[in-house]
């Protein structure tokens, strides 16, 4: 990941507002038992670039805990890598960000605040920073948002509202460059943020909350040892996991978005949906209703193993779906022959992949990423 991506991925998360009688402590998040026993959500990350239109998708961690009268919220990398920690002080009004602190490798660069208005529940907030990267450049960034305005999202009580926010660089060498984002957030009864739109130069974003987790569940798989966030046990896959299916060792795999071209359906998303409804048995979904996400290995020869499946509920907590609607689902991507294989400099990957179908009273809604 580079740091501008990084700066994409974190901004996402840069500023909110919002408006409800639900919470006990924040308006739409979660009540204050949870709140203090700590929780976390997974988020998939879109972006759309703005001259290839191509789409790529990448996660998310954000944990939230109330502690010393303070909400405490930490940033991660899909890889569990810690990217950003911030600390509020809780206002009958809003929030207060009073430490704002980013992480890059070995560096970290805490931000200079000088409006400190996150949050705003019926006015106008705004919230501005400074921070320096070591000389290479200044980064200036200032958020602002208008009142909430009461919706429904997903059969729940909602609330959204409209921000602006502009970055500016001034690099050692004279260089400037400025990037205006504009977008929306909406945020839904007991789950805090839930989706995220934006647009800038760049294209345009969508966050969407997948899962919500307990702090213990997302301790257990963030201190899951030595291996990656991506790793796959193959004694656990629901298919017997061939031995001979990569091209290169274990740790050597990537994610099927880290090059181009990217390790996926041939052409996309598009023929991918066509393929599974020529090949789907509506009747085998039952009346199947949550996100059910099969992770798998694409090797350098394009071919597909490995299969294991993340299984939430439409409150994105954990369930099980029924077996027949998982097994099919399965053997439509098994009767996929050749998927395209992840190259890099030239050179063909073994590649983590996903795919998720969101579905709706059994039906398939959305297929992800």
């Amino acid at each position: 990941m580079t740091f501008r991506s990084l700066l994409f991925s974190i901004a996402l998360f840069c500023f909110a507002c919002t408006n409800s009688s639900y919470g006990e402590l924040i308006p739409f998040y979660p009540n204050k038992q949870k709140l203090k026993k700590g929780y976390a959500n997974k988020y998939y990350l879109h972006k759309v670039d703005a001259e290839n239109k191509e789409k790529t998708t990448n996660v998310l961690y954000e944990t939230f805990q109330w502690k010393d009268n303070k909400l405490r919220t930490s940033l991660y990398s899909s890889g569990f890598e810690k990217r950003r920690d911030r600390i509020y002080n809780i206002r009958e009004d809003g929030l207060d960000l009073i430490l704002d602190q980013i992480y890059f490798g070995s560096d970290t660069s805490k931000a200079l605040i000088t409006d400190d208005q996150h949050l705003r529940w019926n006015a106008e907030a705004k919230l501005s920073m400074e921070r320096n990267f070591d000389g290479f450049y200044t980064m200036k960034t200032s958020s602002t948002s208008v009142p909430h305005q009461d919706t429904i999202w997903n059969n729940r009580s909602a609330s959204y509202c409209n921000y602006s926010r502009t970055e500016y660089l001034e690099f050692e060498d004279g260089r400037r460059d400025t990037t205006i984002e504009t977008g929306t957030k909406f945020y839904a009864e007991d789950l805090g943020l839930v989706e995220a739109l934006s647009t800038d130069k760049t294209g345009d974003g969508q966050k969407e909350l997948v899962k919500q987790m307990s702090i213990e569940a997302f301790n257990e798989l963030k201190n899951h040892g030595t291996q990656r966030v991506a790793f796959i046990d193959t004694s656990k896959t629901l298919l017997a996991a061939s031995k001979d299916h990569l091209c290169n060792d274990q740790k050597n795999i990537t994610d099927y978005y880290n090059d181009r071209p990217l390790a996926q359906f041939p052409g996309g998303k598009g023929p991918l949906k066509t393929f599974i409804d020529d090949h789907l048995n509506k009747e085998l979904l039952y009346t199947e209703t949550g996100m059910l996400t099969f992770r798998f290995v694409v090797n350098c020869e394009g071919v597909a193993d490995w299969f294991i499946t993340e299984e939430a509920d439409r409150n994105y907590q954990r369930k099980t779906f029924k077996k027949e609607t998982v097994e099919h689902l399965l053997s439509i991507l098994k009767k996929v022959k050749k998927w395209t294989a992840l190259e890099i400099k030239g050179e063909k990957r073994d590649a983590y992949v996903y795919i998720t179908f969101k579905l709706e009273e059994g039906e398939i809604i959305e297929l992800l990423p």
